[in-house]
């Protein structure tokens, strides 16, 4: 669809202070939304900045609406749908902001939105059969919201989530077999990525998302094609010599297990990894190889389908840089990185932050308890 040849027109002029009300002709598209019980309407100003108005109903954030913490999603209804729809949640506001890519003007939105990676917010109040701008912010868009809007208008599949159990996985239950086990290697080409990307979080966010699609793929398939064991998931860092042989920083992720076809092509965890993780660009290679000798960190089991966390704990560090200088260790008076991580103040602890915001609302009344027994992996 070339939506550049065609002109985008606006007369939207946002409220002021000096004049808070909507006006019947400029925000008359808003105003008949809100007169059909939606309480979500986005528009282009004629500045061309995007602009979100919320109808409220809360007295408190007539004083207080700059104070919420904004939480974004996106919502695809259907497969093959032209449609899309971005959830926003502020404290007790929850809206949905729905966008028909066919359109000119939501499709120039969208694309706005990817490009500026914010978006103005006016709260309206309806008081004395008017409706009043209460109070108004601009806010900084997620950028993995931008990433996966943008994937939705190239018409690239979207990256699913996986979901994880209430349990973690004790560090003390992974057995050290498990440990010195080889792996499927996936190595990304970090600083290229980051160059591209502009930013070192950013990049590393995407690199988490595609694992994630790989890793909820995975728990989609696993009991009909790769049976119950445990899939161990480890990620590190590591300097490496590109193709030209030039130095740069590889973000490396591992997969391994006992059911594993020890480095064969047709080894089904492999593939689906692979597929994710090469839609970057800068996904260079897959290799067979020890994910400790490496020096890198299990971050998730995945135990038949179920995806859990991994607690890890100080003296998980100790074994691990104990079985590296047993087993890896390169050259005499080498300090590796579990070492590193040891001799600093702190140990570092692993804490996954990424969940699903559908899943996190559907469980905000839920009690907080176990889904059954921690499994014990290989």
């Amino acid at each position: 669809m070339n939506t550049e040849l065609k002109k985008i027109y606006t007369l939207t002029k946002p409220p002021s202070p000096d004049y808070p009300y909507l006006h019947p002709v400029r925000h008359a598209e808003i105003i008949r939304n809100f007169n059909s019980a939606a309480n979500a309407c986005h528009t282009l100003n004629y500045w061309g900045e995007v602009d979100f108005y919320l109808l409220t109903t809360n007295d408190d954030y007539i004083n207080g609406v700059q104070n919420g913490i904004e939480e974004f999603a996106l919502k695809i209804p259907g497969k093959n749908s032209k449609n899309i729809e971005i959830y926003y949640c502020e404290d007790n506001i929850e809206s949905t902001f729905r966008f028909n890519t066919k359109e000119p003007m939501d499709y120039h939105i969208l694309k706005n939105l990817i490009e500026k990676k914010e978006v103005d917010i006016y709260f309206v109040r309806l008081l004395a059969e008017e409706y009043v701008c209460i109070g108004f912010k601009t806010v900084y868009l997620p950028s993995m919201l931008c990433y996966d809007i943008q994937r939705f208008l190239e018409d690239r599949k979207p990256l699913l989530l996986p979901t994880y159990y209430n349990n973690i996985v004790i560090d003390r239950q992974i057995r050290e077999a498990a440990m010195i086990k080889k792996a499927w290697g996936f190595y990304l080409d970090f600083t290229t990525m980051t160059e591209r990307i502009g930013s070192i979080q950013e990049a590393e966010e995407i690199i988490s998302r595609h694992v994630l699609d790989g890793v909820a793929r995975l728990q989609r398939s696993r009991q009909k094609n790769t049976g119950n064991e445990c899939l161990c998931i480890w990620t590190g860092k590591k300097i490496m010599l590109n193709q030209e042989n030039v130095p740069r920083e590889y973000y490396n992720i591992y997969i391994n297990s006992d059911f594993l076809f020890d480095g064969k092509e047709e080894d089904l965890v492999k593939k689906v990894i692979e597929k994710s993780l090469k839609e970057l660009p800068e996904f260079e290679r897959c290799l067979w190889t020890s994910p400790l000798a490496e020096e890198s960190l299990p971050i998730a089991c995945l135990y038949g389908n179920r995806l859990y966390r991994i607690n890890i704990t100080r003296g998980f560090y100790k074994r691990l840089a104990r079985m590296f200088q047993k087993f890896y260790l390169p050259v005499e008076g080498y300090v590796s990185h579990y070492q590193k991580i040891l001799s600093s103040k702190e140990a570092i602890m692993s804490e996954t932050k990424v969940y699903n915001i559908f899943e996190k609302r559907r469980n905000k009344k839920r009690l907080e308890g176990t889904e059954g027994k921690s499994p014990t992996p290989n």
